[in-house]
């Protein structure tokens, strides 16, 4: 028989035929090692090309029928800085959320096939530009854990007898308790009937820590995929009933601030006001009035609030001022403060609020009582009209639950995970540590920049330098003396003339912007229903 390389138009008809069935033979076997390889290593296969055909051949779909499902909660750090927020837009896929990053990376770990499948609830709802440590988030995702054994690690529970519910709805088993090391007690009241016979604590701690060990590396997977200002620090086993949301006994908020480039704050005011605050209380002029949520109450309660100092990194290095000098100027670095903020729940932005009226108590624009004074609602009047404290400061601390999860960091006694993430974060403090330093070696320049005044006589005074100058030697060299207000974050607002906040103008009530939307919610009924006719 000819070669290979023979003309083909020398062949018998019977030696093509025979060649050409060598040649499926061989390409079959081919196609067959290929699916063998992709299996084996639990990647998919690459999209092909029929031979001879020209088209494209789809990737075979994910078959998540031959994986357990299991919950877990994941803590996750993000700073929301270059964020619109923490929760996810719906379909508006422009809109750049932590959410939203979270999803695509579970996603692309294929822990879950869509957000809406997932059974997911997050505890806080943070807005643009607020960062947090602590945020806990819930949700049902696939396990390497043999299916015939994850119930085994569930109490008898697996998620798939769960029936799926949104954020918004009431948990299922609000009396359910949660966990007990990795093993938690059914939800009964579920209908589910719990297995008979179960393992003596040990037996059964043993059998968990073993395929516990098999899981997939959670923080490691998602951690390669997420942005570097989004971790996610570490996951803990949970019930199939857990709820990040409405399970949280309360939130811990910190809010950074100064005590003012331009003059100290009292602190002591500061605090005096802050006490006012706990309790529960009617929180509606301490928060801004969303009408499309239609809440009905807001009475809060403040279970912790304190203002403590705090160590900067800068005052380390330049021993606590950038001008080097003794003198209490203007541009002296001054003492850091943390507001730390616990609370069982709050409103929008009620965090800022509370904060912007503490730091006008603390520059002695607002005496402490106004706290009292607009704790005492009326609710025919809505909330008299002052600026936000700026959101970059504020950070979701921490998130508590009851019996404490069981965070973990990796799947063995391996600390290295937990190592990637403290060098990935120590990296962006240095980043901006560098930045901080940077912007601080231009102030000391200017700070020493020789300034001098004319004297009441009509004569110069000895030049000093612009370090060294105090806020009521500001008109003598002309410097604008306008009142100036502390946002937080850095922000600083002039006027010329402050009004007190119990003088300044109102929003409209609640009850009033109800109405409002309400009217305009039934317009677009009637609307709608014109058009269809």
């Amino acid at each position: 028989m000819a070669t290979p390389t023979s003309n083909y138009q020398d062949w018998t008809s019977s030696a093509l035929i025979e060649r050409i069935q060598k040649l499926e033979a061989q390409l079959g076997q081919c196609e067959s090692n290929n699916k063998s390889t992709a299996t084996a290593t639990g990647t998919p296969l690459p999209a092909s090309t029929t031979p001879g055909s020209g088209r494209t051949r789809k990737q075979r779909a994910f078959d998540w029928t031959k994986y357990a499902k299991r919950r877990i909660a994941l803590k996750v750090a993000y700073f929301g800085w270059d964020y619109s927020g923490f929760a996810a837009q719906g379909e508006q896929s422009d809109i750049r959320t932590v959410e939203g990053e979270l999803f695509t990376a579970l996603k692309k770990c294929r822990l879950i096939p869509d957000a809406g499948q997932c059974r997911y609830s997050r505890c806080g709802r943070t807005d643009r530009g607020v960062s947090g440590v602590g945020q806990v988030v819930a949700l049902d995702v696939r396990s390497a854990i043999p299916k015939d054994r994850v119930h085994e690690i569930m109490g008898g529970i697996t998620p798939e007898t769960i029936p799926v519910q949104n954020d918004r709805e009431q948990p299922v088993s609000r009396s359910a308790p949660h966990l007990l090391r990795h093993h938690w007690q059914p939800a009964t009241d579920l209908g589910i009937t719990p297995i008979d016979e179960s393992p003596s604590a040990a037996a059964m701690s043993a059998t968990t820590d073993a395929l516990e060990a098999r899981e997939m590396p959670f923080v490691v997977m998602l951690n390669r995929e997420l942005p570097r200002d989004i971790r996610v620090l570490a996951w803990a086993p949970i019930p199939v009933t857990f709820n990040a949301r409405y399970d949280c006994l309360w939130r811990h908020y910190k809010y950074y601030f100064s005590g003012s480039a331009y003059g100290p704050l009292s602190i002591s005011a500061m605090r005096q006001a802050a006490k006012h605050f706990l309790g529960s209380h009617d929180f509606r002029y301490f928060c801004k009035i969303d009408p499309a949520k239609e809440i009905q109450n807001y009475e809060r309660t403040v279970l912790e609030i304190d203002i403590t100092p705090v160590s900067s990194p800068l005052s380390q290095t330049t021993e606590g001022q950038l001008s080097g000098s003794t003198g209490v100027g203007p541009y002296q670095l001054p003492q850091f403060y943390e507001l730390n903020l616990r609370g069982s729940a709050f409103l929008w932005h009620q965090v800022r609020c509370m904060t912007s009226v503490l730091l006008l108590v603390g520059q002695g624009l607002e005496t402490p009582s106004v706290v009292q004074d607009l704790l005492q609602v009326d609710k025919a009047r809505g909330r008299p009209i002052y600026p936000l404290a700026s959101e970059i400061p504020l950070i979701l601390y921490d998130c508590y639950y009851q019996p404490k999860l069981a965070w973990r960091y990796s799947n063995t006694l391996s600390c290295q995970p937990l190592h990637a993430t403290h060098r990935q974060l120590l990296e962006l403090w240095n980043i901006q540590s560098i930045k901080a330093l940077t912007v601080g070696c231009a102030l000391e320049t200017v700070n020493s920049f020789p300034v001098s005044q004319v004297d009441g006589d009509g004569t110069l005074a000895p030049a000093q330098p612009l370090g060294d100058v105090t806020q009521e030697q500001w008109p003598a060299l002309g410097i604008d003396s306008s009142t100036l207000i502390n946002q937080g974050g850095g922000h600083l607002v002039t006027t010329r003339t402050y009004i007190p906040i119990m003088q300044r103008s109102r929003t409209d009530s609640v009850d009033q912007r109800n109405e409002r939307y309400q009217a305009k919610k039934r317009q677009r009924v009637d609307q709608d229903s014109t058009m269809m006719q």
